[in-house]
């Protein structure tokens, strides 16, 4: 398939070309997954023969585009998307250029969804110094192999950007900016980001011939109320960011456990046949090793790292929820469950690291399940196999302990030792994080963010914040509770500003941080 795509700023809009090969069944349906507008259509459809007629069938948002002959040759369609700078129609305009997702933007003929497809795309730019960025490749001329879902799956840039490549032995990554950030250096954060995911590959022990994308967009609107949204896409991840956010720990978090979900979640899970439950697997396991590798890079200082551990040993020790199984948490399917399911998972893979800290860490064990489920052709991980692999490596006991701690919800409990020589923990009052609310599940193109539920007798409750208000600002520290939550909000057409303390549950628990007695070397990092 060829694709030229040509940006009119001035008509405000995006005129695009197709021309695709392919068997006259394969050509005779085209499917555009999300139409700007319902009675929108194409401009021009032809082939070999001439002027092509097309009959159009609408499913929500979903077009699909009917030959009414068979398409004799190649198919060439034309046809316009208007640019907007309302970011649920996924076609945005921005002062620096536009974003576009895949959804949106390609029309696909009706090839198998896995297919690998030899495709070109080409950026008609006006201005010298504009450029074309997509998830597959940098330039103005790009060629690329990807198949019907990939492409769906993907984001472009075009305009004025920012770009860097990284090309080395394990690392072929690049990334594109498309906005104005004010307080750091894209190339730096780019950089980072392309050591992280090496780092995080080499873990796992595989090397990816593609080339991995980071497509950054500064924008206050596309990033939802709160400072960022980070999104896994085809081959890349699409992270929407405040000009104003601040490059610290939450974020490279973030990412850090996006880039490990593509071995542990996208690739192989391990899943509780009975329930389905894989969460704290695919979550908690994820941000644990995310959490080791940018702390081991020197990314994740050791402030950071305490607020991350305690964090997830308070909400066990604060949660309402915290006595639940992982079954009853997963018919649950609320944040706070999901909170819960993660900080098990994550403070358990902790758990074992510290455990194998002699001989390994933790991809001795892991490693092993992922390489013969590869080799298997199978992305599921039957739990029982976890366990086995637990006992084989750790004893009946363990294995016991694993059931106990996170499955059946008893409190869990981390080796001294645990983070290294330089942390100690000791037993004091914490408080509880509490947000008080509850959103709906979001990704970058929903509609705007509206309270799902306020926790009666909570805190946002307390501070006046209602079911079915809709969130124009959002900023909190999740996990600080001396951090005030400062939120905006639309009631009835007028605007709230509400400023309260996330204060839950006040319990004891044994709690990390630096040790006082360590060496220099401690003192030194």
């Amino acid at each position: 398939m060829d694709w030229k795509l040509r940006p009119d700023f001035s008509g405000r809009r995006l005129e695009v070309q197709l021309r695709a090969t392919g068997s006259p069944e394969q050509l005779k349906k085209l499917t555009l997954e999300r139409a700007p507008a319902p009675d929108w259509r194409p401009r021009e459809a032809r082939d070999a023969r001439g002027p092509l007629d097309i009959e159009l069938e609408r499913q929500e948002r979903t077009l699909s585009i009917i030959a009414t002959r068979d398409v004799c040759g190649a198919l060439e369609l034309r046809y316009e998307l208007p640019l907007t700078t309302d970011p649920r129609l996924l076609i945005m305009e921005m002062p620096e250029g536009l974003h576009a997702s895949g959804e949106s933007l390609y029309i696909l003929p009706d090839f198998s969804a896995q297919e690998p497809i030899p495709t070109t795309l080409e950026f008609a730019l006006t201005e010298e110094n504009h450029y074309g960025a997509s998830s597959f490749a940098l330039g103005r001329s790009q060629g690329f192999t990807a198949n019907v879902a990939e492409l769906r799956s993907s984001d472009v840039l075009a305009g004025g950007l920012e770009t860097a490549a990284f090309d080395g032995p394990v690392v072929h990554d690049h990334a594109a900016l498309l906005g104005l950030p004010y307080y750091y250096d894209f190339r730096w954060v780019a950089a980072e980001t392309a050591g992280v995911r090496s780092a995080v590959d080499e873990y796992f022990g595989f090397e990816s011939e593609a080339p991995f994308s980071s497509i950054f967009i500064a924008d206050a609107a596309l990033a939802s109320a709160e400072d960022f949204s980070l999104h896994p896409r085809a081959r890349s991840m699409l992270m929407a960011i405040k000009p104003d956010l601040d490059w610290a720990g939450e974020v490279r978090m973030a990412i850090a456990t996006l880039l490990v979900h593509r071995w542990l979640g996208a690739t192989v899970r391990i899943v509780d046949a009975e329930t389905r439950d894989s969460l704290w697997f695919t979550q908690g396991f994820s941000r644990a090793i995310a959490q080791e590798r940018i702390y081991r890079l020197g990314t994740l200082s050791d402030q950071e790292l305490l607020a991350e551990v305690n964090g997830k040993i308070i909400t066990l020790a604060t949660s309402p929820l915290r006595d639940r199984s992982n079954a009853e948490l997963a018919a649950l399917a609320s944040a706070e469950a999901l909170r819960v399911v993660i900080a098990r998972g994550q403070l358990y893979a902790i758990r074992l690291t510290a455990l194998l800290s002699e001989r390994s860490d933790l991809q001795w064990i892991l490693s092993p399940l992922i390489r013969r489920a590869l080799a298997e052709q199978r992305s599921e991980i039957p739990l029982a196999e976890w366990l086995e692999s637990i006992e084989r490596g750790f004893g009946a006991q363990e294995r016991a302990n694993f059931e106990r701690m996170v499955l059946a919800g008893e409190p869990l409990t981390l080796p001294e030792e645990s983070l290294g020589r330089c942390f100690v923990s000791r037993r004091r009052k914490v408080a509880g994080y509490r947000l008080g609310f509850e959103l709906p599940p979001r990704s970058f193109d929903d509609e705007p963010q509206v309270i799902a539920s306020v926790e009666h007798e909570g805190p946002a409750w307390a501070a006046g914040i209602r079911e079915g208000d809709q969130i124009t600002s959002l900023h909190h520290v999740a996990g600080n509770v001396e951090q005030p939550v400062e939120v905006t909000i639309e009631r009835d057409g007028h605007s709230l500003d509400i400023r309260y303390l996330p204060l839950g549950e006040v319990a004891r628990a044994r709690v990390w941080e630096r040790n006082p007695r360590g060496d220099a070397e401690c003192w030194a990092s």
